[in-house]
């Protein structure tokens, strides 16, 4: 018996020996019919679950035997079958199938249409992968024809300037329309965007008895310092699966007159029910001032306006390079995350994010969270439901940035920043002449907060019906809610300094919230 046993034993060993010796590695590349590399087609050894995917060049590893045959696929492409036999090596070439031969589609508001049927003026701007951009409009500078990109500072969350064929109105809104998945963003202009960040008012005497041309006196110590927020700062552009960009009578045919300025149509991405695709990404960014101006320095300020303003006191005190106390180099990180797949006839596209940017400015930062969940579902040939949504937060601490940046350009050099107990030097003297509102450019960015919170959610929902294979009736609805927080807080002053804001803070709350139903 236990002969037998050790017989068996042994059988079974050879025969797992020799089926392993039998199996062994295929490597190879697919390609087109042009030669270009079909990423993440599909490799499967015939009748088993054994497979893998091609990488971006096209290549793929797989274990196989000899009596095995390999199939390779990707949609669009016709299957292609090849024996294993004796290769190690197995190179194919797919071919495009006639019936679903991929076409240049384009995005035109209410439907898609393929591009040599397309007679408008559309742009459509392919998407850079890893640009490392923080705002969708930074995707368009120079991607398209006829439009123009322009930053307009280099604060953090600045409004960004957009002309599509150039300025449309003098004293009107030249801004664009943009649409994101059916949903149309209003409140994009100057006024609705733009933060003061000149602090609170302080009411210096209210008169009362006899009026005499009024009833009160105020003061207000007004730096007159504003700041216009990005409105588009809130998306994440990783998000982005294609932009079009509606122009001239195409757009106003569409939108009407709110697509006077041209019309930008982002479409957000999706699943795909082929496969499920995982991704994860991390982008680090160095942001430094560059071609800074070439200023006085302590010495040769005092020298100058010692002999331009006679009989006037400009003494040596210190040699401060204003500039380079409030700039630095800026840091910035940010994680991306998304998940992509299908499940039966169902799509779906889940991903978040997360930036921490630092202005090169010192203590000023801004931090940006986005999620964002789309997913369709067809109930039948004809039946499709669908949803995108997007949920946004931002937190801009660099509404201040400029205005610190100017007031170092002109505090005067011949004064330090600190004075001899280590506290914040205010103030001009000993100086005979100088502004108070400079009072201190490196204490502006550490006793003020200018601060903005702004949250946006966008939402559409739609229901379409295709009855016949040409026509399709869709209904859907989209929402746009935005809430806007700005909070300004300035820092305590020492008594001797006047004409400027301390001690005071200012709060202000916007909320907007738009319902669009489109039929089409």
């Amino acid at each position: 018996m236990l002969h037998r046993i050790t017989l068996l034993a042994i059988g079974l060993m050879l025969s797992v020996t020799m089926s392993s010796a039998q199996t062994h590695k295929v490597e190879g590349r697919v390609t087109d019919s042009e030669g270009s590399p079909v990423e993440l087609a599909t490799v499967l050894v015939k009748g088993t679950t054994i497979s893998t995917y091609t990488d971006k060049d096209g290549l793929y590893t797989i274990m196989a035997a000899p009596k095995d045959h390999l199939i390779f696929s990707f949609i669009s492409y016709e299957k292609a079958t090849e024996k294993v036999g004796d290769r190690t090596v197995i190179n194919v070439v797919l071919r495009e199938t006639g019936e679903f031969m991929m076409r240049d589609i384009v995005v035109t508001g209410y439907g898609t249409q393929e591009r040599r049927d397309l007679t408008g003026s559309v742009s459509s701007v392919k998407l850079k992968e890893d640009a490392g951009l923080k705002t969708v409009d930074q995707l368009l500078q120079g991607a398209a024809p006829g439009v123009y990109m322009t930053n307009s500072s280099g604060a953090l969350g600045g409004a960004n300037v957009l002309n599509i064929r150039g300025v449309s109105s003098i004293m009107g809104d030249n801004n664009p329309l943009y649409v994101i998945d059916g949903v149309p963003m209003y409140g994009t202009d100057r006024d609705a965007n733009s933060v003061g960040t000149t602090g609170g008012s302080v009411a210096a005497a209210s008169m009362g008895g006899t009026h005499t041309g009024g009833g009160s006196l105020n003061f207000n110590y007004d730096l007159k310092n504003s700041f216009e927020k990005n409105p588009l700062a809130t998306l994440n552009p990783e998000d982005i699966e294609s932009i079009e960009i509606l122009k001239d009578a195409f757009a106003t045919a569409i939108y009407g007159s709110r697509g006077a300025a041209g019309v930008v149509l982002i479409t957000t991405k999706k699943g795909s029910r082929e496969r499920t695709q995982i991704n994860v990404g991390y982008t680090l960014s160095v942001d430094r001032p560059m071609g800074k101006p070439d200023l006085l320095n302590g010495e040769e300020y005092a020298m100058i306006y010692s002999h331009y303003l006679r009989n006037s006191n400009f003494p040596r005190l210190a040699d401060t390079d204003w500039l380079d106390a409030v700039t630095r180099t800026a840091v910035s990180n940010s994680v991306t995350a998304s998940i992509s797949g299908g499940m039966g006839k169902s799509t779906y596209f889940l991903s978040t994010s997360y930036d921490l940017n630092q202005s090169y400015i010192i203590n000023n930062d801004m931090d940006r969270f986005a999620a964002r969940f789309n997913m369709s579902t067809e109930f039948d040939k004809r039946w499709t439901l669908g949803l995108n949504l997007s949920l946004n937060k931002l937190n801009n601490n660099a509404l201040a940035a400029s205005g610190i940046y100017s007031a170092a350009l002109i505090k005067a050099p011949n004064l330090p920043i600190y004075n001899e107990s280590g506290d914040y030097y205010y103030g001009y003297a000993p100086n005979t002449k100088g502004s108070n509102e400079n009072y201190n450019p490196v204490a502006q960015a550490y006793i003020n907060n200018e601060s903005a919170e702004d949250t946006r959610v966008l939402a559409n929902a739609y229901l379409e019906y295709k009855p016949l294979s040409w026509l399709s009736i869709r209904s859907e609805v989209g929402t746009d809610m935005y809430n806007s927080f700005s909070s300004v807080r300035k820092g305590e002053l020492p008594e001797n300094i006047t004409g400027v804001p301390g001690n005071q803070a200012q709060e202000t709350t916007n909320n907007r919230y738009k319902v669009v139903i489109n039929n089409h």
